[in-house]
């Protein structure tokens, strides 16, 4: 079996006496290229305490699909820990041109009102740690490859020298809008062609 058909548990083991639990087999995973798994202590409880830890193993060319991170709590954080490989943390606020953050040990912190997307630039596995306080739950990001409709609402006239795109909430409220030049971003890291400094 080669490196890059083994699960997270083979390539990576928890601190102490933790183990991984993958989650229920994905064709998203697989279309994005990555594969993930839970940190959990030994009675299979979220680790660390009022946290809980993802380990993302992400192929050569593969990426996490882009999300916003809508958590309510205003001092949350998702703190990436690079365990093995080279890539780069793309990352926006509303209205904002991308950021790159080359992933070679800073630890990246992701914030509430961000849209980011981990890629790996390197010919072998990239595996980040990924530890969100307070726990990551369902509905704490938003997914930013789902066309959104504005039913009843009149168009969105971004300055000229910009193009922006936007997302609803499930409520129907326009909630935050992003700069097109995160989505070329994004696309230059699905061809393959990201450039990091």
């Amino acid at each position: 079996m080669s490196i890059s058909a083994r699960p997270v548990s083979e390539i990576y083991t928890p601190q102490s006496l933790n183990k991984l639990i993958p989650p229920e087999p994905s064709d998203h995973y697989a279309a994005w290229g990555y594969d993930i798994a839970y940190e959990v202590d030994r009675n299979e409880e979220a680790f660390p305490d009022g946290s809980n830890t993802a380990i993302y193993r992400i192929y050569p060319g593969g990426m996490t699909e882009p999300v916003w991170v809508t958590k309510k709590e205003p001092d949350s954080k998702f703190q990436l820990t690079v365990l093995l490989g080279q890539g780069v943390l793309i990352r926006a606020i509303p209205g904002g041109p991308p950021h790159l953050n080359k992933l070679d040990g800073n630890n990246p912190v992701i914030r509430p009102g961000w849209a980011y997307s981990i890629v790996n630039t390197g010919d072998t596995d990239l595996l980040i740690r990924d530890v969100a306080t307070p726990a990551f739950q369902a509905g704490d990001d938003v997914e930013l490859t789902k066309s959104q409709s504005h039913p009843g609402k009149g168009p969105l006239i971004p300055p000229e020298d910009m193009f922006y795109t936007s997302i609803e909430t499930e409520q129907g409220e326009l909630n935050t809008i992003w700069a097109a030049t995160f989505f070329d971003t994004l696309g230059e890291a699905a061809a393959g062609r990201l450039r990091v400094y």
